[in-house]
């Protein structure tokens, strides 16, 4: 296996742009473009199937309600900027939140999605209820 320091120094600039900063061995939270570019479609698309998902609901809001749907929605979406340092926490957030905001089913399901991909089997809440 290639040392990361080896790695590094073997990377081109363009490929650098291109990589996630995982894949480049790289010691901190620095993201790589590539990074900041999947984050940024990722809260656009939470957001999005927000959106769509309170807009079929709306007339079934009423003032306080609907502040209230689209408060816990942003939190929701926010959340999501943690997902990759913790992703079963932030799942957890989103999903209860997702439970009670209209709003927040978009970031709920992008959280689960990015749960299952950086997670081991072991470690996602409901993997035990199905070994029983």
């Amino acid at each position: 296996m290639i040392d990361p320091v080896e790695q590094q120094s073997s990377v081109s600039r363009w490929q650098r742009l291109v990589l996630p900063s995982s894949m480049l061995g790289e010691t901190g939270s620095r993201r790589s473009v590539r990074d900041w570019v999947v984050d940024v479609a990722m809260f656009a698309l939470a957001l999005g199937i927000g959106t769509i998902v309170l807009g079929e609901t709306w007339s079934n809001h009423h003032g306080v309600e609907a502040a209230i749907d689209i408060v816990l929605g942003v939190l929701a979406a926010v959340s999501l900027w943690w997902r990759r340092k913790h992703p079963v926490g932030v799942a957890v957030f989103a999903g209860v939140l997702s439970l009670i905001s209209a709003l927040a089913n978009g970031a709920g399901a992008v959280a689960f999605f990015n749960a299952a991909l950086r997670t081991r089997a072991e470690r996602l809440p409901h993997s035990s209820a199905w070994r029983s």
